[in-house]
């Protein structure tokens, strides 16, 4: 029996469903990865960058000593309590 194919947009459901973002198969000279991407863009929400953001980050950096790659994390903890 054959195998069945899905259709681009069905593999990206799937993918975003399962939270996996691996495949590099070619469709119509577009990978379905960048397709993926796609998918999960148009769920997302961009925030501003505000002064309040950056207190809230500098805030954060200041008082818990972080430094290094935790400056990032402490950046999205600031986004998460500046935009709620």
């Amino acid at each position: 029996m054959p195998t069945k194919r899905h259709s681009p947009q069905a593999r990206a459901n799937q993918a975003t469903r399962e939270g996996v973002i691996r495949c590099t198969e070619q469709v119509r000279g577009k990978t379905v990865k960048s397709i993926y991407v796609r998918v999960i863009e148009a769920g997302m929400t961009l925030l501003p960058d505000s002064e309040a953001l950056y207190r809230e980050w500098r805030r954060i950096v200041v008082q818990h000593g972080v430094s290094e790659i935790q400056a990032h994390d402490a950046r999205l903890a600031a986004a998460r309590y500046v935009h709620g």
